[in-house]
């Protein structure tokens, strides 16, 4: 892997592999860029594929301050300082999120279409919105005792938060998971968390022009399938896939799957 330096001497390590469209890839919480791989090895044959370990995440260095808000200012220098032009920003799960708050902060001209991967602009629970964490019911109450044991129990954080992800993996594919995500630091993960959940991006979703494809798995544990087709509804150019017998995971779980929807996606609208 190599890395860039940020504006504030941070190292943000990346991978790129391929040429043609570039594709910037953006992890969930407590990922890393390999979550990826597979989709990597089969989409670089075809486009410029780039993936991202996110600061405090994998082999990036972390900071006293970082939130969503930072992740997408990385990714803006990630994009400038590898002269990136056009990129198509994929993000699953959290990695969505960064993916709006970019397109909040420095909007959408230079980026040439989007890919929302079981994501949601808002997390925190809702009325109006079905679309939040847990299919619609991570309260308030839920949130303020997870970052408790988050902060106290890292190790038991994870492994809920994975086995609650993924429950149709194998125990050994479990283990790697959780192995992976109780590597970080517990003090950078309470922080991403808080600011994941102060988050609510519907109201940016509507002026955003480019192209988007919106996916769910259909066995979600973390997001209601049908709330995809509600994101998708809320931009002009934007159209929602729904993959079978798949998950939180999909990006792991249906990776076939998943890089035929995006290679079609660009294929026709990029």
């Amino acid at each position: 892997m190599a890395y860039i330096l940020t504006s504030d001497n941070i190292k943000i390590q990346y991978s790129s592999r391929g040429e043609g469209t570039p594709i910037v890839f953006i992890h969930g919480f407590g990922g890393e860029g390999s979550s990826f791989r597979v989709i990597d090895k089969i989409l670089s044959s075809s486009y410029n594929t780039i993936e991202v370990d996110l600061r405090g995440h994998g082999r990036s260095d972390t900071s006293s301050e970082i939130s969503i808000d930072v992740f997408a200012s990385d990714i803006k220098e990630l994009i400038e300082k590898l002269g990136i032009k056009k990129p198509v920003l994929a993000g699953w799960s959290m990695g969505g999120a960064v993916v709006m708050e970019y397109i909040k902060q420095f909007g959408d001209k230079e980026s040439s279409g989007l890919i929302f991967i079981e994501t949601s602009p808002m997390v925190m629970a809702a009325r109006e919105w079905r679309g939040t964490l847990l299919k619609g019911n991570y309260s308030r109450e839920q949130f303020i005792k997870d970052l408790r044991v988050m902060e106290l129990d890292w190790m038991s954080f994870a492994e809920s938060f994975v086995r609650e992800m993924s429950p149709k993996l194998d125990e050994s594919s479990l283990k790697l998971a959780i192995e992976r995500i109780s590597g970080n630091r517990p003090e950078v993960m309470s922080s991403v968390w808080k600011s994941l959940m102060s988050k609510d991006y519907r109201s940016i979703l509507p002026s955003i022009e480019i192209p988007v494809l919106v996916v769910n798995g259909s066995e979600s544990t973390f997001y209601d399938p049908e709330s995809g087709k509600d994101i998708a509804s809320m931009m002009p150019n934007a159209s929602f896939e729904l993959i079978k017998d798949a998950g939180h995971l999909v990006v792991m779980e249906k990776p076939v799957e998943l890089s035929s929807l995006i290679k079609k996606f660009i294929e026709n609208n990029i």
